[in-house]
Order: structure tokens, then sequence, then C-alpha cells
């Protein structure tokens, strides 16, 4: 059988509705949902994913443990990446103190802090006032994910250029929540602490700095680096292949943005490998995702050549938190 792009793509939009062809184990179509949430509360459980902790190796060993059981031949080559032990990370001013994140690569200020006024920027041009300051950049709404995104990195490499003594970002958006950024692998983005507020906490903090009253900023740890891995399945059969990935790490626990991405990966990898028995597939689950998708780039020399790949299916966060129910997501 002669697999196309639009055939492969019908077939997994299909595969719930076909039960011949969606029976991992030999369970039906009928047990997808169940399937999944199943793999989803597994995901849960292992804890938090960041690169190079004990939930991102658990969870490596156990997407491990399903491929091969599947039938791939498995391998988890292991690479080196930054982490960060916090000891104390907090914003005080005028009274005021509330939990921050340190933002990685950590430029810790030890165990005394920093202290300085507070300098408020909403827009570039705000970095004028920062000279000095504490430069507490307020995002507008949005999605932020990453720190090289243009509103961020601007706003970020003016406040370094002006003279600010460090970096707050409140990452406002749909949640309120303090969201972590994917940061460059090798060095802090600028030579500041920088840390992540959470929207729900900054009213406090923006009230209290307009006093001017000095604020300290204390992000006490130490860095050093840690090993992670990627897992990389192949099943060998004919000479045309399938290559099907997806990230395993993130800041927090990222069941719904790595555990969804998870689940389908394997769920997926089980259906390829009996609906198409005449193709080879690669799975590639890649580790220090959010150190500018590290383990992805590094997991490419294990791909199979373009030439002989007929398709290549990327799993990634957003278009799995939009189809998934909002209870599931959560």
């Amino acid at each position: 059988m002669q697999l196309t792009r639009r055939a492969a793509l019908a077939a997994a939009i299909a595969a719930s509705k076909r039960p011949k062809l969606a029976a991992p184990e030999s369970r039906g179509a009928d047990d997808l949902g169940a399937r999944l949430d199943t793999d989803l509360r597994q995901h849960a459980q292992f804890g938090d994913k960041v690169t190079g902790s004990a939930g991102d190796q658990r969870t490596a060993d156990w997407i491990a443990e399903r491929l091969a059981r599947i039938g791939f031949a498995v391998e988890q080559p292991r690479f080196g990446a930054p982490f960060f032990t916090m000891r104390r990370s907090v914003l005080a001013v005028g009274g005021e103190s509330v939990d921050v994140i340190p933002q990685p690569i950590v430029v810790p200020t030890g165990p005394d802090g920093i202290t300085a006024p507070v300098a408020i920027m909403r827009e570039v041009e705000d970095a004028l006032d920062a000279r000095g300051c504490i430069a507490l950049i307020v995002l507008p709404f949005g999605r932020w994910a990453a720190l090289w995104s243009s509103p961020i990195a601007a706003r970020i490499k003016a406040s370094d250029q002006a003279g600010a003594k460090a970096v707050v970002i409140v990452t406002t958006g749909p949640s309120a929540e303090a969201v972590m950024l994917n940061t460059p692998a090798t060095e802090p983005f600028v030579a500041l602490p920088v840390a992540i507020l959470a929207p729900k906490n900054a009213h406090r903090i923006l009230v209290a700095a307009r006093s001017r009253a000095p604020a300290t900023l204390i992000l006490d740890g130490s860095n050093d680096r840690r090993e992670t891995c990627n897992v990389i399945g192949r099943l060998q059969r004919g000479p045309r292949w399938v290559a099907l990935s997806t990230p395993r790490t993130g800041w927090f626990a990222c069941v719904g943005e790595r555990g969804t991405g998870t689940a389908a990966f394997l769920e997926l990898a089980a259906w390829l490998a009996l609906r198409f028995p005449e193709l080879s597939i690669v799975a590639l689950n890649s580790g220090a995702h959010e150190y500018d998708f590290d383990g992805m780039h590094r997991a490419m020399d294990a791909a199979p050549p373009a030439g002989d790949t007929a398709l290549w299916v990327h799993i990634g966060a957003p278009w799995l938190r939009s189809i998934m129910p909002r209870s599931v997501a959560s």
C-alpha cells in the first residue's frame, strides 16, 4: 500500500471512528478516550517535567518502555542542560512581598538580593527610566512562550542597555499565572537577574512601586548542569519511513501541553505500527525543549533521510490544547 500525505492525515483523523485500524494491543477505538485519560493521569503523576529533574527522567523511562512494548528498538542518548536549584525567590517593595520565579538561565542575586527603586515598563521607551532600577516589565495581554519573542526581547534588552540592575516580567495572559519562558540553551539571555511575576500578584507590587520606595529582589540559588535524554524509537521494516515527534520537557507539570502531546504520540505510534506494516517508523521524544528546543535539534541526527520519508508528524502543544476537551486539557 502506498502512503500519501493526504491519505495518512485522513486516516489519522478518522482513526477513532475505525476500530479495525486503531487497536493498539488489541484494544478498539471505543477505548481511545479511556486510554488517553489513563496516559494523562500517569503523566501527571510523574510531577514537574523540568529538564534534568526526576520527573523528566521518570517520564522518559515510561515513554521508552511503552515504545519498546509496541516493538520499537529504543535508545535514550543523554546530554547535559542547565539546571537551577532555588533557595529563595521573592520581590519585596513598600511592605508588600510576593514570590517570583527565577527565569533560566538564572543570574542569581545571592542571599541579600538587589535593592533599588522600581521602574515600571509597559513600552520599550519606558526603559529610559530604568537606569539603576529594577525594571518591572508589564507585558500586554498575550500567550507568552519565549524570551526571544519580539515584545519581550525588545523590553529586556532595552532595560539592560539603559543600565537596569534587574528585570521582573509580568506575563499578562489568560491564566493570570506566572508563565516561564523558553530560553537560549547556552547562556543567560542578558547578564542581569530576571524573574517572572504572576499577573494575579502584580497589582499590589505596582501600587507599592509607585511610591518609589526601594524594592529588593532575591533570586538565591545555584546553577549547575544535569543530564536529560532524548527517547528515540525505531521500527525498521520497509524502505519508506514515517517520522513522529513530540517534546517531553517543560517548566512545570505540563499535563495540558506535554501530557496531551505524549498521549497522542504513544497512541499514534501504536496505531501506525499496526496500520502500515510495510512502513518503517521513527518516534522522537525530545528533552530540553524549553532550552531553545535543544533536544529536538540533537534528535535530527536520528531522523531518516528526507527522500525516504513519506510523512513527518510533529505534535505540538497549541494544536492539542485546541482539540482536547477543556476538562482534560486542564
